[in-house]
């Protein structure tokens, strides 16, 4: 039985305690526990202790007998199995008929898609998110300026996961997936590909120059006009 409800949000829990837990977390945004490796702060001790043995110290002792991967993580390890091996995805949006792996999947999903809210506020800024995680990966990015997410490879920091992971692609496994219809050259990001068909195939010049009026197609060929042919830095 659950008969300890948040005034807040009306979620229920058995004990006092975790009402407690929950509003200082949840709602007051209470982080008082700081990782001394990387400054990160956490709202307990427990997520703490965790985020250190598998961000720091790299301990992935769970291991996938299906495919051999290593999780930091008890509850990860058993997610991965339901969802990729076994393809469990039990709970579906009556709005979209899309189905999800997690109930919480499922409730973000109609959240920020159907219903679009945006519950975590930023204080520093005032920039709302749909969901706590992508709030407090905003503050270490932006406002902290936390660089956690290391390469393996060459030893390079980077803020975001995303980052490293297309920095991993593009630079140590030389992946490029962008094709360009035009000419059949291949791209690692999207962007570059739509920049070369702009100014290679499309001739697209944008960035004009106000002392003499000539286009340039990259704003940095702007610039170095500017300083060689008007002596203007």
């Amino acid at each position: 039985m659950k008969d300890h409800i948040c005034k807040e949000c009306g979620k229920s829990f058995r004990q006092r305690s975790s009402v407690t837990k929950h509003i200082n977390l949840v709602h007051l945004k209470i982080r008082e526990h700081m990782c001394k490796e990387c400054g990160k702060f956490f709202g307990d001790k427990y997520y703490l202790a965790k985020h250190i043995t598998v961000t720091h110290l790299k301990i992935k002792d769970h291991t996938c007998k299906e495919c051999g991967k290593f999780f930091g993580q008890k509850q990860n390890l058993m997610q991965h199995i339901d969802f990729v091996h076994f393809e469990l995805k039990n709970h579906q949006c009556k709005e979209c008929g899309k189905f999800f792996g997690t109930k919480q999947q499922m409730i973000v999903h109609i959240d920020t898609v159907h219903l679009k809210l945006k519950k975590y506020t930023c204080e520093e800024c005032a920039r709302a998110f749909a969901q706590n995680d992508n709030l407090e990966r905003h503050i270490n990015t932006i406002h902290r300026k936390i660089n956690d997410q290391k390469c393996d490879e060459c030893g390079k920091l980077f803020r975001r996961k995303s980052t490293l992971m297309q920095h991993i692609d593009l630079v140590h496994l030389e992946l490029k997936n962008h094709q360009c219809k035009e000419c059949g050259k291949f791209f690692g990001q999207k962007y570059h590909l739509m920049r070369h068909i702009d100014i290679v195939h499309l001739k697209l010049k944008e960035h004009k120059c106000k002392e003499c009026g000539k286009t340039f197609s990259q704003k940095s060929n702007l610039r170095r006009h500017i300083v060689s042919v008007h002596k203007k830095i």
